[in-house]
């Protein structure tokens, strides 16, 4: 028989023994991409089928919405293809092997082979254009989804945003905001799907002209993040050391923060300040989209010397660390740096208000005084500090924490809030809390209909 087989195949049985592994290893990487390719396919489907289930209750009634809409439309479509320009590929269920897709069984491919036959000890060689065909297969069917994979944050952030959608506050802040962001979002998830689309295979430096553009730093430390490779999302454990080796000399100077910044910087880009526990902060993704999606929301001169920010930032969290200490002689010296430095945030306006709720009277008596400084101060001509904080308060208006949606009110009283009439006669009236319809109804003028 061996002389037979020898005088079929004139191959040296250890050329044949090579080629069939070599075999093996191609179809075993074909199925590990697969596999692969299916898990992303699911994860889509899932994150994109539960932000339409959240958008149904929109649909129509914000025309702002109307580009995310169809976006997620479109990125259904694809996911539910398997791939641009192809015919409708299914994706496996966690039970199904990754070779039972249709490509193994069309057309496209010269040979039909099962599982098991792929998997046994007796395959046949494929002839170099079987391997070849069966490759382009493989690529041409959903090499994109991995591009779309990079969707899923921004997915995950369109449907908590759609919490405050249509929920109406005193003065519809939140929903303002949310819908803002979710515009932002759409024309993201919207360029993510032009990318997965593009028929040229795109590069970091590529983007120069759109995302990169005028952002030569972050391009640097972005590839850093994806060690040279072609990647729009990394976890948010990679991004952070790459902001601690570049930005820790500037969160140096107030030790007492240093382990703040960072994380709290990273809450703020990801819109999540619900991640207290820095274990469930570095379990998240991270996409590049969201770092200029804040970015452009900073001041210029902070955009290009972005370690500014990080200092003013830590600078932020001292302030406000010092006004909730309850200490005395540190909050009156945060006090004094509010007053001289003009750095205040949002978080700062949040502590301030709070101290007017303090048992201490001399700690009221300075954060009210503050307040009225506020009031009075002319600014710079482009910006005044009372109209920033008169959006904080009345953004805290529709804050969860009844302690602080009374602060807010106190706070507004303290600032002659003239123009925040409507929001606190609606918070008189509609109101659930006593103490904060009372709060709200001393800040009103004595001869308005609610004191009548």
């Amino acid at each position: 028989m061996d002389e037979v087989r020898d005088s079929i195949d004139p191959r040296p049985p250890l050329f044949t023994s090579q080629f069939l592994a070599s075999d093996l290893a191609d179809i075993e990487q074909i199925e590990e991409k697969r596999q692969m390719e299916a898990a992303i396919g699911r994860r889509l489907m899932e994150a994109t089928n539960q932000l339409n289930l959240a958008l149904d209750d929109f649909r129509g009634r914000y025309k702002e919405l109307r580009h995310l809409e169809e976006s997620i439309q479109t990125l259904a479509s694809i996911v539910r293809h398997g791939g641009r320009d192809q015919p409708s590929v299914p994706l496996p269920s966690e039970n199904e092997s990754a070779m039972d897709l249709d490509f193994i069984n069309s057309d496209r491919a010269t040979t039909t082979l099962s599982p098991s036959t792929v998997l046994g000890s007796t395959i046949a060689p494929l002839e170099d254009d079987q391997r070849t065909m069966i490759t382009q297969s493989y690529r041409s069917c959903r090499t994109e989804l991995f591009e779309l994979d990079d969707d899923i944050p921004h997915l995950q952030c369109c449907k908590n945003l759609l919490g405050n959608v249509g929920n109406y506050g005193p003065c519809r802040v939140n929903e303002i905001k949310a819908i803002t962001s979710l515009m932002r979002h759409g024309r993201t998830i919207s360029r993510l799907i032009e990318l997965s689309r593009s028929r040229v295979s795109f590069t970091l430096d590529s983007l120069k002209e759109y995302e990169f553009k005028f952002r030569p730093t972050l391009l640097m430390q972005w590839k850093s993040c994806c060690d040279n490779k072609t990647k729009l999302a990394v976890p948010v454990k990679t991004y952070k050391y790459e902001l601690t080796g570049n930005y820790s000399s500037h969160v140096r100077k107030r030790p007492a923060v240093a382990d703040q910044v960072f994380p709290e910087l990273l809450r703020r880009i990801l819109d999540r300040p619900d991640l207290t526990r820095e274990e469930d902060l570095d379990n998240q993704i991270i996409t590049v989209y969201q770092i200029i999606h804040y970015l452009e929301e900073l001041k210029a001169e902070e955009q290009r010397e972005f370690g500014k920010h990080v200092e003013m930032l830590s600078l932020e969290l001292f302030i406000s660390g010092e006004l909730e200490s309850g200490d005395e002689p540190s909050v009156l010296r945060a006090i004094g740096l509010l007053q001289s430095l003009l750095v205040r945030k949002h978080s700062n306006m949040k502590a301030l208000a709070i101290m007017l709720l303090d048992e201490n009277k001399k700690l009221r008596d300075a954060a009210a005084a503050h307040l009225r400084h506020i009031a009075n101060e002319p600014g710079d001509g482009t910006w005044r500090p009372r109209d920033f904080a008169l959006a904080s308060y009345l953004e805290l208006l529709e804050d969860k924490s009844k302690k602080l949606r009374r602060a807010s009110c106190i706070a507004l009283g303290f600032l002659n809030a003239k123009e925040a009439l409507r929001q606190l006669q609606y918070v008189c009236m509609a109101g659930q809390e006593p103490e904060i319809r009372e709060a709200a109804k001393n800040v009103l003028p004595k001869g308005s209909a609610i004191h009548q």
